[in-house]
């Protein structure tokens, strides 16, 4: 029999995916899927944000105390190299670099996962991937490196989490899931050029 385990939380934060109300994409359902696990019920919180300044302020809302068993930072938007991509792509706030996200993380990530679940946003030089680490203090930061097909990053993602729920965040836990997730979805994670640096 399988053990359970304890939740490492899931804190989403969500793009409007279209900006148009009949097309209704977001990753709550794949979310609500991990949350009935038996093994290990996810828990998680999904904040949905159309503006720049939702996005700050639930950005600095994960990292407050009272959401310290919500450790996966997980940012689920449209996204280019090294940026998200929120709410109406004709105004300037509606892009944000993710150094912009260090800068306002700065510090208040120790222990935390940063998942970038988006196209393209981790196709950047592995130091700055790094420097977003020491700057935050985030223990890893993953996410994709190529344009990705939603529904099979939707599915890599739910693995991943799931993956996520059985280790220590620990630079040994962590490199353990890295191995782990290359061996179960091995194709997946070479279309979507899926990377993950580990402090």
């Amino acid at each position: 029999m399988i053990k359970r385990r304890t939740s490492k939380g899931v804190y989403c934060i969500e793009g409007d995916w279209w900006g148009k109300p009949h097309r209704q994409s977001s990753v709550q359902p794949m979310l609500e899927l991990l949350s009935k696990w038996d093994t290990c019920p996810v828990r998680y919180i999904c904040r949905d944000v159309a503006t720049r300044d939702e996005f700050d302020h639930y950005l600095i809302q994960c990292t407050q105390k009272k959401f310290a068993s919500f450790p996966i930072i997980y940012f689920a938007f449209h996204g280019t190299k090294g940026k998200l991509h929120i709410g109406d792509g004709r105004k300037a706030t509606s892009t944000v670099d993710v150094q912009d996200i260090a800068e306002t993380l700065e510090g208040r990530c120790a222990g935390k996962v940063l998942y970038f679940g988006s196209c393209d946003t981790l196709n950047i030089h592995g130091n700055e991937l790094n420097g977003i680490l020491k700057r935050t203090g985030a223990k890893a930061v993953c996410g994709y490196k190529a344009e990705v097909d939603w529904l099979e990053s939707s599915a890599f993602d739910t693995l991943l989490l799931g993956e996520f729920q059985y280790n220590a965040l620990t630079r040994s836990g962590l490199h353990a899931v890295s191995r782990r997730i290359r061996n179960k979805a091995k194709t997946l994670v070479d279309r979507l050029k899926f990377r993950m640096v580990v402090k």
